[in-house]
């Protein structure tokens, strides 16, 4: 990457789908909680009494 050999993981890669998806392996919450998504802000938008 960058001229640079890679070792290991990159953890500047990224994958993203083509189009809007959910994981149907996932809870709603487990689909909110992806990498570089805010816990608090999952939370906040599922609301109360929602969360399993």
């Amino acid at each position: 990457m960058n001229g640079q050999k890679l070792s290991g993981l990159n953890q500047q890669a990224q994958g993203m789908f083509q189009d809007d998806r959910l994981l149907p392996w996932k809870t709603v919450l487990g689909n909110l909680l992806m990498p570089g998504n805010d816990p608090d802000k999952a939370k906040r938008l599922l609301g109360p009494g929602r969360i399993r």
